[in-house]
């Protein structure tokens, strides 16, 4: 049994790693300057750069006009509200709860399983559903034009990421920490992101509704993760297995059944219920991780839109400290940069329309974030939001167009 417990922890101690570099690449390996360096390459070439060599083979396998009908298949699919990803979270929870309740129930109760998680079993998969449709169906903080003055006195403007400037699409001027969502088409207080999971944006009304999400799905997985480990634990201890012997008819020798042999007996045996709990296993670890990121970004009171708005202010800083010294440098000095930046990034695809002066050019302290008002007023802003859609306001120079 010490053996065996010895190469689970060794097991699922490499998998603990393996899943967690995976999901921070995925999550953190292009944020600010996390995009330099091994980490930076090993992401760009298993996400942008893996997109990218895939559409150059289906080019040159399929030609223009089929890799033409996938990419449209892609924009429904990322580019659209759809339900696809929603039907996908769906059909997992409740096919995996469906092959769960089919060959674990039976072994309820067990050595180290009580009945009672007959119950609350059911009720885990109800608050998760409940959650999963909160979120998908409530406000995210819609902004309209006629219900925008409540959004402006929420915040600020910092004249750092946030200007007074009207929407493009809207056509009036866009709240401080608001952003347009291109796939719903509308003006979204303190923007998030938007997720497909839910088929909704992420913003200012329904963050404590989608970080309950994740954690209600979260402890989802680890409860399934566990009972699945407690119930085979329960079978392997009831049917004696840990105690059977292997026979060498070549030698005649009596050894302990191999861990193969265990492995296999669990698989074919238990049905669904080691699949099921080592996928749930698997996607806890990503979703506590998603989960963490963002308590931290709202510990910080900063979103994932803001996140990627510091790296491009960032790099527009250091494009204008670069053009600063190209001024001031000498010729020689100007010929010698130019090869160095088109050597090191030939693919920068910075650009701006007009160098102003950045109203922050030390970045040694990060970029002020006057939003920041401590860990608790943080907190209570997420789960007590300081504007919903419902308060009617009159009309104020927010929202008078431009004549």
């Amino acid at each position: 049994k010490r053996r065996t417990m010895n190469w689970i922890v060794l097991v699922g101690s490499i998998y603990t790693l393996i899943v967690l570099l995976v999901t921070y690449l995925l999550f953190c390996g292009g944020v600010d300057n996390r995009d330099k360096g091994l980490l930076g390459k090993i992401q760009y070439y298993t996400t942008t750069g893996l997109i990218e060599s895939v559409k150059s083979v289906f080019f040159r396998l399929l030609g223009p006009k089929i890799l033409e009908k996938a990419e449209r298949i892609n924009k429904y699919c990322c580019y659209t509200p759809n339900p696809i990803l929603q039907s996908v979270y769906l059909v997992l929870v409740v096919g995996g709860y469906i092959f769960f309740i089919r060959d674990a129930f039976q072994h309820l109760p067990g050595p180290y399983m009580a009945g009672y998680h007959k119950i609350t079993a059911h009720i885990a998969v109800g608050v998760t559903l409940f959650f999963f449709v909160l979120c998908s169906k409530a406000d995210a903080g819609v902004v309209t034009e006629e219900e925008s003055n409540p959004h402006h006195k929420a915040y600020e403007f910092d004249n750092i990421l946030y200007e007074r400037k009207p929407c493009k699409s809207c056509k009036f001027i866009k709240p401080p920490r608001s952003k347009h969502c291109s796939i719903c088409g509308s003006c979204v207080a303190r923007f998030d992101h938007h997720c497909p999971w839910v088929n909704n944006c992420i913003g200012a009304n329904n963050l404590r509704w989608f970080l309950s999400f994740l954690l209600a799905t979260a402890l989802l997985c680890t409860y399934c993760a566990v009972a699945a480990i407690q119930i085979i634990r329960g079978i392997l201890l009831e049917r004696d297995i840990w105690n059977l012997k292997l026979k060498d008819n070549a030698t005649g020798r009596v050894h302990d059944l191999p861990y193969y042999y265990v492995f296999q007996y669990v698989l074919f045996s238990g049905g669904a219920i080691f699949p099921v709990g080592f996928f749930c296993g698997a996607i806890a670890l990503v979703v506590y991780a998603f989960l963490g990121y963002h308590l931290y970004l709202v510990w910080q009171n900063t979103t994932t839109n803001e996140t990627f708005k510091h790296g491009d202010y960032r790099k527009y800083v250091n494009y204008w400290l670069y053009r600063q010294k190209k001024e001031n440098a000498s010729p020689e000095e100007k010929e010698k940069e130019e090869k160095r930046k088109r050597r090191e990034h030939p693919n920068d695809k910075i650009a701006f329309h007009s160098l102003v002066v950045p109203p922050v050019t030390d970045l040694k302290k990060g970029i002020p974030n006057k939003y920041n008002k401590g860990f608790i007023s943080n907190f209570k802003e997420v789960l007590f939001p300081p504007t919903t859609r419902k308060i009617n306001t009159p009309k104020t120079s927010h929202n008078k167009k431009r004549k």
